[in-house]
């Protein structure tokens, strides 16, 4: 039986190597700042690390793959431009894990990781799509499962729309995991006048 498959509204998921790495001031700095309790884990206390002049450089590497991002995923318009807004580091130990959420009042998050073991790290995507009736499969893939789970390792880069739920599993291994997380917004001349959903920001 011949059939064709089209994807429907498909999420983009953006994962890269950063090609970076942390010298041995920034790297004192992720590893030794002030952190704070977050649900299931830790977070560094500063919400603003790449505004920091020590981190200028690591900015600059996120600044050009969200870029890419916008130019090559979302084909926006080069007019169209983004900003940073808020970034902290992640750590994650054994036992620990971190809470379903997504980024609200945010266009794009992503999140880069420092240190991390593939056959221990990842970060799980839930699918929230409303289903009146679900079917028991033999075998899942991208249009019947329920989440997706992506191993991550030293230096991937991932960026998705913020509005995408995502969590982190319960934690194994004794290596700490310790990741950048990001949040993007844009701005310019958004929208169409004429068709009454203009927005200039």
């Amino acid at each position: 039986m011949n059939f064709k498959i089209q994807e429907l509204f498909p999420i983009a998921l953006y994962k890269n190597k950063l090609n970076f790495k942390l010298n041995k001031k920034q790297m004192k700095f992720a590893t030794t700042c002030d952190r704070k309790l977050n649900t299931y884990n830790i977070s560094s206390l500063n919400s603003f690390v790449l505004e920091l002049p020590l981190f200028k450089n690591l900015k600059k590497a996120i600044e050009e793959k969200t870029a890419h991002y916008l130019l090559n995923i979302e084909f926006a318009n080069p007019s169209i431009e983004f900003f940073i807004t808020q970034s902290w580091f992640n750590y994650t130990k054994k036992g620990q894990a971190h809470h379903e959420h997504e980024h609200p009042n945010s266009f794009l998050s992503g999140v880069y990781y420092i240190n991390a073991d593939k056959k221990l790290d990842s970060i799980t995507f839930v699918n929230k799509r409303k289903y009146e009736i679900q079917l028991p499969v033999n075998n899942y893939n991208f249009y019947n499962s329920k989440s997706f789970n992506l191993p991550v390792s030293t230096d991937d880069f991932i960026m998705f729309p913020s509005s995408t739920t995502h969590r982190v599993e319960i934690k194994d291994g004794k290596n700490e995991r310790l990741s950048l997380a990001f949040n993007v917004f844009i701005k310019g001349d958004l929208g169409d006048e004429k068709g009454l959903w203009n927005l200039k920001i």
